[in-house]
């Protein structure tokens, strides 16, 4: 089964909610000795390149020519840049495959090279020619599934002089506050379980469902209050087309008291509101990692998702929460992205009604066990910050780069 998925799903322009704030700015590196160039600096990048500040070096923005603008099909310009300014010792990339001459490493969420939409067979031999040069110091993953699906594709091309460049780095969450969640002696009598729902596509993040269970568990007299962030967000690729009427979507919410809709918040009130709740619902169809998950754990939430790809390495099913079973391929993501048709409504009424009855019977348990929520949560946050670690990471980085500028 082939893992490209046709350029009419393609997914549009990356908006999903940031939970970290950028640095105020990237440190002009016009000394060329320890410096490192990133070319486009966005959320998720700065968790693993200059987010940590590693000491000794510093951060310049590279320009590039603008070739991905005049893009009409695929995305080989926007993830091969064409750099031209060279005042780093080193460059590194996010998802990016940088053509120019000096050394990089590359950081990557779930494949590489990483074009998207209608894919020639010559830019595929370009972007693992270019991890096959020298210039090509380090390929890191951000997920160990990530690495082991790269590592796989590169011994079925042929390729095991690149393979031994493929590790893992999965960088740190930088600005967000952990926090101690009460036990159960402190909470209230009869309080109700506080759920939290982030993500902007309301198909893609699973909100259609997730609704569904909260609808079922206020039926059967669940105390249970939600909160809402969601936008409304279209991505074709996931949904075919199949999105939900918006205005029927926010009446349905509205008919649930026990549910607040917000269209959209600041990363710091997302803080608060991790704070405040008691558990995440993440019943995602498609997710390179899930940093909201992440997130949510360090600030000591249960996490109840799906298990597709990278995020049973976050979620440790039934210790720090919770995994809905999905229908998936080869790669571990969700078979319904390359199904269309009637087998894609089949399969979406599937797998929408595995997560409403997974989720509806893991939220009842919270309920009645709410010791739970303190002890899942003090797990969840103990795992992710293991694997998230701030000083960590930065010490990591800094062996990384030693290594590729030697």
């Amino acid at each position: 089964m082939s893992n490209q998925i046709p350029e009419r799903q393609m997914a549009k322009p990356n908006q999903a909610i940031s939970f970290s704030s950028v640095p105020s700015g990237l440190v002009g590196a016009w000394k060329r000795k320890r410096a490192i160039g990133v070319v486009s600096p966005a959320y998720g990048s700065e968790k693993v390149t200059y987010g940590l500040r590693p000491e000794t070096y510093t951060y310049h923005k590279l320009y590039r020519v603008p070739l991905h603008r005049i893009e009409r099909q695929g995305t080989f310009w926007k993830f091969t840049p064409l750099v031209l300014d060279y005042p780093v010792e080193l460059v590194h990339s996010f998802n990016e495959l940088p053509l120019g001459i000096r050394p990089f490493v590359v950081s990557f969420e779930n494949e590489l090279p990483r074009y998207l939409g209608s894919v020639k067979s010559w830019q595929t031999s370009i972007g693992f020619g270019l991890l096959a040069t020298t210039r090509c110091r380090q390929i890191l993953a951000l997920t160990e599934i990530a690495a082991q699906s790269l590592k796989r594709n590169l011994e079925s091309l042929g390729m095991p002089e690149v393979i031994h460049k493929v590790s893992v780095f999965r960088g740190a969450v930088l600005t967000m506050p952990t926090f101690e969640k009460p036990a159960e002696a402190n909470r209230s009598a009869g309080s109700p379980l506080r759920v939290l729902f982030v993500g902007r596509d309301p198909f893609g993040k699973g909100l259609l469902p997730a609704l569904d269970a909260l609808d079922d568990c206020r039926a059967l007299g669940a105390a249970i209050q939600a909160t809402i962030v969601c936008n409304f967000e279209t991505r074709d690729y996931i949904s075919k087309g199949r999105d939900p009427d918006v205005a029927a979507l926010k009446e349905k919410m509205g008919r649930n008291p026990d549910i607040a809709h917000h269209h959209l918040l600041s990363n710091q009130d997302i803080h608060r509101l991790m704070q405040s709740h008691d558990v995440l619902v993440f019943p995602t169809l498609d997710e390179s990692l899930g940093w909201v998950a992440v997130e949510a754990a360090m600030a000591g939430m249960p996490v109840i998702a799906t298990d597709i790809y990278a995020i049973p390495e976050l979620v440790v099913h039934n210790t720090t929460g919770f995994l809905i079973p999905l229908r998936k391929n080869e790669t571990s993501r969700w078979v319904g992205l390359w199904l269309d048709g009637v087998e894609f409504d089949q399969e979406v009424a599937a797998t929408f009604a595995t997560i409403r009855e997974h989720l509806t019977q893991h939220l009842l348990r919270l309920v009645e066990n709410p010791s739970m929520i303190c002890s899942m949560g003090l797990a969840a946050r103990r795992h992710i910050e293991k694997l998230y670690c701030a000083s960590d990471a930065r010490r990591q980085l800094e062996e990384i780069y030693a290594a590729a500028i030697t």
